[in-house]
């Protein structure tokens, strides 16, 4: 049969599917379609509810020979004594459902010719009228001896576990999101779901190992209800299967045992892994020392982890990728080289450029809660792309502080309980450090050693390192945080206080960034804890807690794959002041900014609102290249890689996207940071101050962005207020405002 037409039309409306299309290959699904009557096909069905492949093929071998002499007819089955279908293994519900089916097609079930005449609803209707027959079932036999080309059982776990693999998602996804995802498909939904199907092949292959499942016979049957994944509620198909070597190579921020590449290779003994620390790669920026070493060391122990479990692995330091690779790739006579599809969009394009002397097959990113194709599908349904929304869905379908329909508490959001200032003297919780070990020692002499990083050293300190380096130190941080600090986190989380580096925060950004741990086990630990202490822990802690991590974190990286690759470009506001040089040394009177940049210089790491609120800030409302900024923020953070920056800074914080993200510019003036830290109180500076000597930069700068992006702002709605205090100021003033931002300009910006 030929299927070219319907994979055109396929691979052309579904990037994701294509390359599933193209790592299978053929449409074979010609090759298992069935024959027989209508009783026959449905009779195999309805044997084959529950079962493994093993068990169901066994029962109705001997099923056929109750009459000897040919198939046995609905007649026949009418005719058989109950006793004697049990002695076959069939089960009493079954035996119910297999009569219930022999009498309709005695007194007139509809035959496969007249079936063909009709539509598939109108079949669905007329079968599941069946005992024991449902919508799945029937859908089986539309596929399958029916040959319909636009079937999606939605209901079929093996249609859904194929959905959550290929499209990267953290749990299996509802139906309506498989119907939603299935209107791209039409009129081939049949075809896709072959494709669906073979993505499971090693799923397949595995789970008749794992036991058959015992038929006592007493116990109810639901039927169809509870179908398991393939092959167990599917026809068997024959397994791909060769000796061709795999190799696997892991990426430094994919640490850990399920993500989609290793899993997608159940024979630890015969396929290979490989580890690759770039000299060059980790040149591009003159990245933190911290995250050099938090990155490799938590590789080198992933690895090590990884070898105690049973896999083939390779460690290698190299002045680049390739070189490497073809020496392993040759040496183990590799035939297929698998990675999990990295989330910077830039490497991927790396990896694409390599050439390398194999195939090379991206498998599903499966780090994230929502998958790409989830994500893509909402935004692509929406006039306006709004955190909140996206938030609020999210909650919905992963069911996170949900009482049926309804938010926990009556309320979506609990932001406005989530803004205290520090005022008084707070009681902090302590942080979670952990001492280095021989693993982190090495890789810690080596960064400093190496005449590779010796500039870098200009900026930031290496020593002491006191990051978790493990999964098992990154449990330990989430326990530790849910444990002493998350029944207090949400009065405060906006809050800064001198000396005072993690508040508290979970500190848990750069082990959920390096795939140590994932997102929806932060998410639901939370939610458990809250849960177990209802009666004493307010809600808006928690739930300011989970919405940085199911709203924003998740919108952040969906944002960053449906925006495309132009993205990092953008410049709304045409800033292209360069850098100061401060950011890199430290060297400010401003003292929120010293305090910030020292804490950033120490550890890599500064919270949510010093990011947004004063780095960011500072540099939008002074003009500062959005492009550059990002590159900062990516050298600096512990926890930054591309998808990460280019959407909070490029889009949150710089508003560089014109409002694709946020609905107005995050710009504030020192009254902000006065109110919300204690950073003034020590500064050269006076907060209240817009013009003269002591006048903030913060101040001056603000309105000077007001100013000179006034025509630009003035149809939002979000900034009339500002702006019509902007229109009250004198003009006398406004100019000495501006004269102080273009002379800092002067004396501050790098040559």
């Amino acid at each position: 049969m030929d299927y070219s037409v319907a994979i055109a039309a396929l691979t052309k409306s579904d990037p994701i599917l294509a390359t599933l299309i193209h790592q299978v290959g053929t449409c074979r699904l010609d090759r298992v379609q069935q024959t027989g009557d209508l009783f026959f096909s449905l009779s195999k069905a309805i044997i084959h509810q529950q079962l493994s492949t093993k068990s169901a093929t066994a029962i109705h071998q001997r099923f056929l020979k109750i009459s000897p002499a040919q198939l046995p007819s609905a007649l026949d089955i009418l005719n058989t004594p109950d006793e004697v279908l049990r002695g076959v293994g069939i089960s009493r519900p079954k035996i119910v459902y297999l009569k219930d089916l022999a009498a309709k097609v005695t007194n007139g079930l509809p035959t496969i010719a007249e079936l063909e005449l009709m539509d598939d609803e109108t079949i669905v209707q007329t079968l599941t009228q069946v005992k024991g027959i449902g919508r799945w079932t029937v859908q089986m036999l539309l596929i399958f001896r029916l040959h319909r080309w636009d079937v999606l059982p939605i209901d079929d776990l093996g249609i859904r576990a194929g959905v959550r693999k290929v499209y990267n998602l953290a749990e299996l996804p509802h139906r309506k999101t498989v119907e939603q995802l299935g209107q791209q498909w039409k009129p081939y939904c049949t075809i896709a779901s072959w494709y669906l199907w073979r993505s499971l092949e090693q799923l397949s292959a595995n789970s008749d190992q794992s036991g058959d499942k015992e038929d006592k016979g007493d116990k109810e049957d639901k039927g169809e209800k509870n179908n398991s994944q393939l092959p167990i509620s599917t026809p068997h198909y024959p397994q791909m299967t060769d000796d061709k070597i795999i190799g696997i190579w892991i990426l430094g921020d994919q640490l850990w045992m399920g993500q989609s590449a290793l899993q997608s290779c159940v024979d630890k003994k015969h396929h290979q892994v490989i580890f690759i620390e770039s000299l060059r790669h980790a040149q591009e920026l003159p990245y933190h020392l911290q995250k050099l070493v938090l990155v490799w060391s938590a590789m080198r122990h992933f690895a090590e982890e990884l070898k105690q479990a049973g896999w083939n692995v390779t460690y290698k330091q190299a002045e680049d990728f390739q070189t490497p690779l073809i020496e392993w790739i040759k040496q183990n006579q590799i035939a297929e080289l698998r990675v999990m599809t990295p989330s910077d969009r830039p490497f991927a394009k790396l990896i694409e450029s390599l050439n390398l002397p194999c195939q090379v097959t991206f498998t599903p990113n499966n780090r994230f809660i929502w998958g790409d194709a989830e994500f893509i599908q909402w935004a692509s349904s929406r006039k306006r792309l709004i955190m909140e929304d996206f938030y609020r869905e999210g909650r919905k379908r992963f069911d996170i502080l949900m009482v049926g329909d309804l938010p926990a508490g009556g309320r979506w959001n609990f932001d406005k309980d989530n803004r205290q200032p520090p005022k008084g003297k707070l009681k902090l919780p302590e942080a979670l450090w952990f001492e280095c070990d021989r693993i982190t020692q090495d890789v810690i002499d080596f960064v400093i050693q190496s005449p590779a990083f010796k500039d870098s050293q200009k900026y930031w300190q290496i020593q002491p390192f006191r990051w978790g380096v493990t999964r098992q130190q990154a449990l330990q941080v989430l326990d530790f945080f849910i444990q002493t600090r998350l029944s207090n986190f949400g009065p405060y989380q906006d809050a800064m206080v001198t000396g005072e580096q993690t508040m508290w925060h979970a500190m848990l950004s750069p082990y959920l960034n390096l795939g140590l741990i994932h997102p929806l086990e932060v998410v639901q630990a939370a939610e458990k804890a809250y849960y177990e202490n209802q009666g004493e822990w307010e809600l808006n802690s928690i739930e300011g807690f989970i919405r940085q991590i199911l709203g924003w974190r998740e919108y952040m990286h969906g944002i960053y794959i449906y925006m495309g690759e132009d993205y990092p470009t953008k410049n709304w506001f045409n800033h292209a002041q360069p850098l100061p040089e401060f950011y890199w040394t430290g060297n400010t009177q401003m003292n929120c900014l010293y305090q910030i940049l020292k804490q950033v210089k120490e550890i890599g790491y500064a919270h949510h609102i010093q990011r947004l609120m004063i780095l960011n800030n500072f540099a939008l409302i002074a003009g500062i290249s959005p492009q550059e900024l990002e590159d900062w923020f990516h050298a600096a953070f512990i926890d930054a890689y591309d998808w990460v920056m280019q959407t909070n800074v490029i889009g949150m914080g710089q508003f560089a996207d014109g409002g694709m993200m946020a609905s107005k510019p995050y710009a504030a003036s020192a009254n902000y940071v006065n109110k919300m830290s204690d950073y003034c109180k020590n500064c050269y500076y006076n907060p209240r101050d817009r013009t003269g000597e002591k006048a903030c930069p913060f101040n001056f700068f603000y309105w000077d962005f007001l100013a000179r992006h006034y025509d630009s702002l003035k149809n939002n709605h979000r900034m009339s207020q500002m702006l019509r205090n902007l229109e009250r100021m004198s003009g006398e003033e406004l100019g000495k405002i501006r004269d102080l931002a273009s002379e800092w300009h002067k004396i501050n910006s790098l040559t």
